[in-house]
């Protein structure tokens, strides 16, 4: 009833909407895309992500009515704009997966089928062959970023693809999948990817030992940053740099202004590099503040847990938020997205189960 009475009150603010000064041809599609943010809000089940979407259309109206009094760059605008338009796909995709009737397992296969074809390409490249690359070139002149020999699947980095592969390992654990998991963990291990290798450690641990899995998973995880040149050079060595030094200034920015802490600094805000902070919990903090980030712990925090595989991996993604960005890339973001949603259907189902014990049962 309640998420009736919030689509219903779209229609009555819409035509209210139009209040920007100028931009966008007086913010009509802006107040567009704000009725669809409350639609899309009002579409979802869990609490944490609706009053997020809630807070998102707060900042977007604040925006818009910030243009009456100071002019905005529009290239904040558009940075604006891009976030919400991100995010309402989100919300859509979000919504197709959780209503949808596919089996659970249809979708399980597809993710291992997406991380063997990953795999297969990073074996390619680590022989000096690149299979994706050579197909690109039969359209467009493309060359990779990185040095030859350097294993990137089809998503162009060896940070996206060690996580996508990491986010994919606990769906392995099952049945003639098994024999899978040790050419995926070679691969993790090839890539030197700090992030990815840690959240797999800890993800597969719970999987497999609950959380107490999680502490040898942890132990484990500052041994392979120790071996790989993290935590004792970052000990050790005078003047911190990379990611240190990018999270420091990002928490400098965060805390410049006690409202700038609070609200944030507003959807898409630029932190003064072209590339996004290598973390997504100080991301949305810096974006929405501090009720946004509230909003996003709540939900990590408050997550249905009953099938393990969803939750392992879901464990594996979060952990990887904190020193990689894969919400800002489509592939990885579509992914996350999509377990999320998953996670969200089993809970509806165990809920509807639960109400309703005879057709759970499959009496009539």
């Amino acid at each position: 009833m309640a998420r009736n009475r919030l689509i219903l009150a779209t229609f009555l603010v819409l035509p209210f909407a139009y209040f920007s000064a100028g931009i966008l041809h007086v913010g009509q599609h802006f107040a567009f895309l704000l009725f669809a943010l409350l639609v899309a809000a009002a579409a979802i089940k869990n609490g944490w992500i609706r009053a997020f979407y809630v807070y998102l259309f707060c900042w977007v109206v604040m925006t818009l009515l910030v243009t009456w009094f100071k002019p905005i760059p529009q290239a904040t605008i558009a940075a604006a704009l891009d976030a919400t338009v991100f995010f309402l796909a989100g919300a859509v995709l979000y919504s197709a997966v959780t209503h949808s009737t596919t089996k659970t397992e249809t979708f399980y296969n597809a993710i291992r089928v997406s991380a063997i074809l990953q795999a297969v390409l990073c074996i390619c490249q680590l022989w000096g062959l690149d299979p994706f690359l050579w197909f690109l070139n039969f359209f467009v002149h493309a060359a990779g970023e990185l040095p030859g020999g350097t294993m990137t699947g089809s998503l162009g980095n060896n940070n996206f693809v060690a996580a996508w592969l990491a986010v994919c390992l606990p769906f392995f654990f099952k049945g003639r999948w098994r024999w899978c998991l040790p050419i995926l963990f070679a691969l993790l291990v090839s890539s030197r990817t700090v992030a990815a290798v840690a959240a797999a450690l800890i993800g597969c641990g719970y999987l497999l030992w609950g959380w107490k899995g999680i502490v040898g998973a942890i132990a484990c995880g500052l041994a392979y940053l120790s071996w790989d040149h993290g935590i004792v050079y970052i000990l050790t060595v005078p003047e911190p740099h990379g990611r240190i030094v990018l999270w420091r200034e990002a928490l400098g920015l965060i805390f410049y202004h006690p409202v700038m802490t609070i609200l944030g600094s507003g959807p898409g805000a630029w932190w003064g590099h072209p590339f996004p902070m290598h973390n997504e919990f100080l991301q949305g903090w810096h974006q929405y503040g501090s009720i946004g980030l509230l909003l996003i712990l709540g939900y990590v925090v408050t997550i249905y847990r009953r099938n393990p595989v969803l939750f392992s991996a879901f464990i594996i993604m979060c952990v990887n938020m904190a020193g990689n960005y894969p919400l800002h890339l489509a592939p990885s973001g579509f992914l996350f997205i999509m377990i999320a949603a998953l996670i969200e259907r089993e809970k509806s189902n165990e809920v509807r189960d639960s109400q309703c014990p005879d057709v759970a049962a499959g009496r009539p």
